[in-house]
């Protein structure tokens, strides 16, 4: 099908809604080649995988000038993002982080870290990251949040405290949705590792968790202020070796994120 009917195609008419540009998008999924098509694609077998695919979007769409319904589509899909994260757990104030679309200007081993985490994303990993208060590891989480819910795939963040407060405290027919919330997530980010202040019933209680998610190839990210070395020392052995297996401990040691975002939003609201 050439480029300008897909465009044509893919246009909202009044009164469509994105629930028809999906249906649109399946049916070209799944829909069988042309006469006209090149050879390979009449043998190939189509992939049967419906999906919401931006970058196929991107290439049909680029060169059109977006409509209105096109921005209206577009800002309705960035709050139930942001709704989405929200609701599981992100602080407010990262939910516009996208690890695709960073500020240059940002440190290059910030940038680094965030092409390292892009690229890991959708793949089984046991990593931490670790450095310093204000240098921006919880909004490199949240980034990676935001690449799992933009998927359609489930993603978490807590702090080690909260989570241990969770599974610990809930009513008992509770009890086990707040277990499997934490276990299936595709990703789970827990922040302040270091001040979990747990119990050794507690503690046991977190490191099952770990274990169960381990144990079924489940990303997990966890932030801490402390060394590989201390973190180690603080929940034991076995937990570096499986750090060490799938993804490992990165210390974050570039300058300082908070004064830089300061002086930028300074700018801005002067350059107003």
């Amino acid at each position: 099908m050439r480029s300008d009917a897909l465009r044509t195609l893919l246009q909202l008419k009044p009164g469509e809604t994105l629930d028809t540009l999906r249906s649109k998008i399946d049916w070209l999924a799944n829909a069988p080649p042309a006469a006209a098509d090149e050879p390979a694609a009449r043998t190939a077998p189509r992939p049967l995988r419906p999906t919401m695919n931006e970058a196929f979007l991107r290439s049909v769409l680029g060169s059109a000038p977006p409509t209105e319904n096109d921005e209206k589509i577009a800002a309705e899909r960035g709050r139930a993002i942001n709704a989405s994260m929200l609701a599981r757990g992100v602080p407010e104030r990262y939910l516009s982080i996208d690890l695709e679309q960073l500020d240059r200007d940002l440190p290059p081993d910030y940038l680094a870290a965030a092409r390292k985490l892009s690229d890991i994303a959708g793949s089984p990993f046991f990593l931490a990251i670790g450095g310093s208060r204000g240098i921006g590891k919880t909004a490199l989480a949240s980034g990676l949040i935001r690449a799992y819910t933009v998927r359609g795939r489930h993603a978490f963040y807590t702090t080690a405290r909260r989570m241990i407060d969770e599974l610990t405290t809930a009513d008992w027919d509770r009890k086990m949705a707040v277990r499997r919330k934490f276990e299936r997530a595709h990703l789970l980010v827990i922040d302040e590792v270091q001040d979990r202040s747990a119990t050794p019933r507690e503690d046991a209680v977190f490191g099952d968790l770990l274990d169960h998610r381990y144990g079924n190839e489940l990303a997990t990210l966890m932030i801490t202020n402390l060394s590989s070395e201390a973190l180690a020392a603080d929940m034991g052995g076995k937990l570096l070796r499986r750090m060490g297996e799938e993804g490992g401990y990165q210390l974050c040691e570039w300058p300082m994120i908070v004064p830089f975002l300061a002086a930028r939003k300074a700018a801005q609201h002067a350059a107003r």
